[in-house]
């Protein structure tokens, strides 16, 4: 046996195909699937020597590879109001799905096929530490495979897509709960071992936010005693991405770009499908709560959901990071595939929108620099939205043939704040930028865009030159302040960075509106 033999350690149980490893708190964890798309882990536990084993390092691997506990349920981040969707529950020996109640007990259930590990695709993954967890970023499966679980008109989801109560989208196909996205899932390492992550929930509803009554309490454990682990996260704005570098980055201070908030850790980093070299940070911790808006009594109420203040009867406002920053975002560097865009058509032609954004210009003057895009491709009278700053340094917030611009150049490479508002009843736009307005005019006609959300350039700009933050509100906003960071460049310099959640406050004469944010997942090892 050679040197290099003694210092190895080899598991030939399995066909591996890819493989990773990872520091986490002062220890190593490697990963591995095998091709039949099941992730296991071996841990180097160097805490306590035994004379058995000796002094090399090879010995205190784990003796055989352990599998990876997965959920059984699965939400999209983005929906956290919907809550999390419960896999079906495959009878061990075949591919039959337990009815709707039935109870297999704790061996009775297929350990693959009844969890989320059935929604992994046979491709690279990767693994990240935060410091307290760690993070397994993979590919999910197409509707095709099968694999594929698909939701049901009545709610829960199966694997059978033969069934008649599936739910349909507009065109009739059947909806798979995930389809070529990135599937993020969070794990403690303790005792040498990977467990989940508890979550704190409601016992009877078994939802984070929702009671099932004004008797429901908050617990690890449903009514029958099972616990709530959190579920997968689907990251429905990263298609197929094959296998992109992510990254753990640091807190935002100043103009840096990344996660930040004061409740919660930062967190990591994925490609969308748009892009070969784009990076997606999104903060699975979620976002922090909300509290009293009056500073000197915000310490006296602390809620985890939008609601109003019991003592003031005033909206209760988001709690700021120290930094006063997003705690997520996406990162750019501007080539002409590196952007982002909705799968989903938006419909803006017939309601009042606002956009608003953090955004610090890499470079100014001679170049283009648009940060989002809205409507026809193609160009066309007030149905293409485009954002972002014109070649000679003033601000545009176009409809296409019928835009506001400043008067003013804006040549600086600092943070601002940008809000753009269109009010459909007046045809008013307006700009504010850091909470001043510095534009507005009377549109010839209303916005009639329909389309996808373009992040990261206009809807046929390739170059810009920025970074920011953005979040995105149904209404009005005057004098508003936000969070979140982003427009790209073509120059392997430019940067541009969209959150994926933000502490945003769009004030609407006197109401507030929260775009919808992911949920907040706890901690805790299972």
């Amino acid at each position: 046996m050679s040197n290099e033999q003694h210092l190895l350690k080899v598991y030939s149980d399995r066909t591996y195909l890819h493989t990773t490893t990872v520091r986490h708190q002062g220890t190593t964890v490697a990963f591995a699937m095998d091709d039949n798309r099941h992730l296991f882990y071996s841990v180097l536990d160097l805490s306590a020597h035994d004379e058995t084993k000796g002094e090399l390092d090879a010995a205190y691997w784990s003796e055989n590879p352990l599998a990876l506990r997965f959920p059984a349920e699965i939400t999209e981040v983005g929906y956290a109001v919907a809550g999390a969707t419960a896999l079906p529950v495959v009878k061990r020996g075949g591919r039959t799905e337990a009815a709707a109640g039935e109870r297999l007990g704790d061996d009775g259930g297929d350990g693959f096929l009844s969890v989320t590990a059935r929604l992994t695709a046979a491709a690279p993954f990767q693994v990240l530490s935060d410091g307290t967890h760690l993070v397994v970023l993979h590919q999910s499966v197409g509707r095709d495979h099968g694999d594929a679980v698909f939701a049901l008109a009545g709610g829960g989801s199966a694997g059978d897509a033969a069934r008649a109560d599936l739910a349909v989208d507009r065109e009739g196909a059947k909806v798979p709960l995930v389809s070529d996205t990135r599937l993020c899932d969070r794990f403690l390492l303790a005792e040498g071992r990977l467990k989940p992550v508890l979550e704190v929930r409601y016992r009877r509803s078994r939802h984070r936010t929702r009671p099932h009554s004004a008797k429901d309490r908050l617990g690890t454990t449903d009514m029958e005693g099972r616990p709530f682990h959190e579920p997968t996260h689907e990251l429905s704005f990263v298609r197929k991405a094959g296998s992109p570098p992510c990254c753990c980055r640091p807190p935002c201070t100043g103009s840096s770009a990344g996660s930040s908030s004061r409740t919660t850790t930062p967190v990591d980093a994925s490609t969308p499908s748009t892009s070969s070299r784009a990076r997606t940070v999104c903060s699975t911790p979620g976002v922090p709560g909300v509290h009293q808006p009056r500073p000197a009594h915000q310490d006296a109420v602390y809620e985890r959901a939008p609601g109003t203040c019991p003592f003031t009867a005033l909206p209760l406002v988001p709690v700021a990071s120290a930094e006063g920053h997003a705690g997520t975002a996406m990162s750019f560097d501007g080539g002409d595939e590196d952007h982002a865009e909705t799968a989903k058509h938006l419909d803006r032609s017939a309601t009042d929108f606002t956009v608003e954004f953090w955004a610090r210009r890499t470079a100014t003057g001679g170049r283009e620099d648009f940060v989002i895009g809205h409507g026809e491709h193609t160009g066309r009278d007030r149905r293409s939205l485009h954002i972002g700053f014109r070649a000679d340094d003033t601000f545009a917030f176009g409809l296409y043939a019928d835009d506001l611009g400043s008067a003013q150049p804006y040549a600086d490479t600092d943070w601002h704040h940008w809000a753009c508002v269109f009010e459909r009843g007046t045809r008013q736009q307006i700009v504010h930028r850091d909470g001043v307005e510095v534009a507005r005019r009377t549109a010839t006609g209303a916005y009639e865009g329909v389309g996808s959300l373009v992040l990261g350039k206009g809807l046929w700009s390739t170059d810009a030159r920025s970074s920011t933050r953005s979040g995105c509100g149904a209404g009005p906003a005057q004098g508003t302040r936000s969070s979140a960071t982003g427009a790209p460049g073509s120059s392997g310099t430019s940067r541009v960075c969209w959150p994926t959640t933000a502490s945003t406050r769009a004030t609407r004469t006197g109401s507030t509106t929260r775009p919808t944010t992911p949920s907040t997942p706890n901690s805790g090892a299972a």
